[in-house]
């Protein structure tokens, strides 16, 4: 009885444990759903989702679990290489895969009726972002070549179907450039489609247009209003005057300006640079003023109490002359300037004068501290044998002071410099990544007194340069014995690249092959005064047949195989 009495009594227990673990279990589940409704909780899951697993398990996400569709396909769809998928997702009979030289293509079988933008819409608006892949061939039509691209008509069959209608309407930044050899109105219709309401940053590069096509673009960005104000606008247009003139007076109705940077060809007048004066969040900035501009500008900054430019990290100032640059650069008291970009339409008028305005730079100990890339540029040389107007160590001497990554001076004089200077680089630039000195002014005496024994040494003790370009003497016999460092291969730089772009002795060159570029790489003296993306020096035709068998159609090079391995000393 007293077995009995006990287990009957247990299986009220039992009974009531099976209740509390069902409750229990209810309770727990409900408690994560509602957790599992909660934005921030389930931002943070699909962060920590994508961190790990990447895009797959959110496209798994969108299948499997609808709390978290909205927010996955928002992840899934954000940011695009090119508009290839959205095309896509047309129906399947409207568009197919067909090859190209070297790369695959998507092309429209026929129109789409408005029903057949349903599914593309609904993933359009998703996009926030629209930039191409490093190496891809263009940031909207398709991706590198392992990729499809989109043909060109296709932007047409956009244009006329959605009219007026933003095809991207929540886009907030873009980078597109235009497709070099491509036609005109393709290119047209695919950068107007950029042009959304939203879109608060923009990266552009442009080549070329007609009149016809540079007053469209003109127009539509005189037209273009976006009520969340652009943070970056980032236009690059060379010679087209009219094109500029409207990103100017586009940055000059910006109120929440950060970045501002185009390769002016137009001087700024002074109401737009009053305007850019007054936003100090301002980071990156391009100015072009010419003398009278600039007189206008310092009188009216002296009579206002204002900090100018307090948080700029990049400039780039183009002036007439070296004095005016300087006054200008009196007016900003940003004490983060780690980037400066100087042109000047004539060279300084000696190179004492060079040598003062390095001198003033390591005097402000905001710069002094802070500056990490210099470039310095005169659109113009001075003249052949011009007393004082040659580029000695003494005029590089204030630079060693500071803690570059990147030099490049282009001053219009020649460089008159010796190997000794490039080891006291070395010790005062030791992460210096670029460095370019006069590599255009190959016409000019005196003979270069670098030698590959100094190359060398230079590129083994600076692990990270990977752009190098100066004259020197290509002739191996003129170094010493050995190259400074080891003479053994070293294991870091067994497989590291750099752009090498040099020149040799200026009595090697005749007039008519000087600035002939190779393999259509532009010269630095095309490049001089422009805003570009990083990119080679050129490598010319000519020079010692010893040095001209060695580089001839190379500008990218392994260091120890094709550099180091290549110096033999004399026997």
């Amino acid at each position: 009885m007293a077995a009995i009495s006990n287990s009957s009594s247990s299986r009220p227990n039992e009974d009531y444990g099976r209740d509390i673990n069902a409750v229990a279990q209810t309770f727990s589940t409900s408690a994560v759903a509602r957790c599992l409704k909660i934005p921030e909780l389930q931002q943070m899951i699909l962060e920590i989702l994508h961190d790990e697993s990447g895009l797959a398990i959110l496209a798994v996400l969108v299948r499997t679990a609808r709390c978290f569709q909205e927010l996955a396909l928002d992840k899934l769809w954000g940011h695009q290489t090119s508009l290839v998928p959205l095309i896509q997702c047309l129906p399947p009979h409207l568009w197919t895969n067909v090859r190209w030289p070297g790369t695959r293509a998507v092309e429209l079988l026929g129109d789409p009726r408005p029903e057949d933008w349903i599914r593309v819409k609904f993933y359009a608006s998703r996009i926030r972002t629209l930039s191409p892949k490093l190496d891809s061939n263009s940031p909207i039509t398709g991706g590198n070549r392992k990729e499809s691209v989109l043909s060109p008509d296709v932007f047409i069959t956009l244009r006329n179907a959605l009219g007026s209608e933003p095809f991207l309407p929540n886009l907030d930044s873009f980078r597109w450039e235009q497709n070099t050899g491509g036609e005109e109105e393709y290119d047209l219709a695919a950068f107007l489609i950029m042009l959304n309401p939203r879109v608060s940053s923009m990266d552009v590069v442009m080549t070329g247009w007609s009149t016809n096509a540079e007053r469209t673009i003109a127009s539509t960005l005189n037209a273009y209003r976006n009520p969340l104000q652009f943070r970056s606008i980032k236009f690059e247009c060379p010679g087209s005057l009219r094109i500029q003139k409207a990103v100017l007076d586009l940055g000059a109705r910006q109120h929440q300006l950060r970045c501002l940077q185009c390769a002016w060809d137009i001087a700024m007048p002074l109401g737009p640079l009053n305007h850019f004066l007054s936003i100090h969040q301002l980071e990156q900035i391009s100015i072009r003023v010419d003398r009278r501009t600039t007189l206008a500008l310092m009188k009216s900054t002296d009579t206002r109490p204002f900090t100018f430019f307090p948080f700029l990290r990049i400039l780039s100032l183009h002036t007439d002359t070296l004095d005016l640059c300087h006054q200008l650069l009196g007016i900003v008291q940003s004490s983060a300037l780690e980037d400066l970009s100087i042109v000047v339409n004539r060279p300084p008028l000696a190179a004492t004068a060079l040598q003062g305005f390095f001198s003033g730079l390591i005097e402000n100990n905001d710069l002094r501290d802070r500056l990490e890339k210099l470039r310095f540029v005169s659109k113009t040389p001075c003249e052949r044998g011009a007393p004082g107007q040659v580029v000695t160590t003494e005029t590089l001497e204030p630079l060693l002071s500071l803690s570059l990554i990147a030099l490049q001076l282009e001053p219009g004089m020649p460089f008159d410099i010796d190997n000794d200077l490039m080891q006291r680089m070395a010790d005062a630039w030791p992460s210096i990544s670029t460095l370019e000195l006069g590599a255009e002014w190959r016409r000019y005496e005196p003979r270069p007194r670098i030698t590959l024994r100094s190359l060398v040494s230079l590129v083994r003790r600076c692990k990270d340069l990977t752009q190098l370009a100066l004259t020197f003497d290509p002739d191996a016999r003129t170094s010493e014995a050995q190259p400074d460092g080891p003479t053994d291969q070293d294991p870091s730089n067994a497989n590291r690249r750099f752009v090498l772009g040099v020149g040799a002795s200026w009595s090697e060159y005749k007039p008519s092959s000087l600035g002939i570029p190779c393999d259509d790489v532009q010269t630095a003296w095309d490049r001089a005064g422009k805003i570009t993306r990083p990119g080679q020096w050129d490598v010319e035709r000519g020079g010692s047949a010893s040095w001209r068998g060695f580089i001839t159609r190379r500008t990218e090079f392994n260091f120890e195989r094709d550099f180091a391995a290549w110096f033999s000393p004399s026997p």
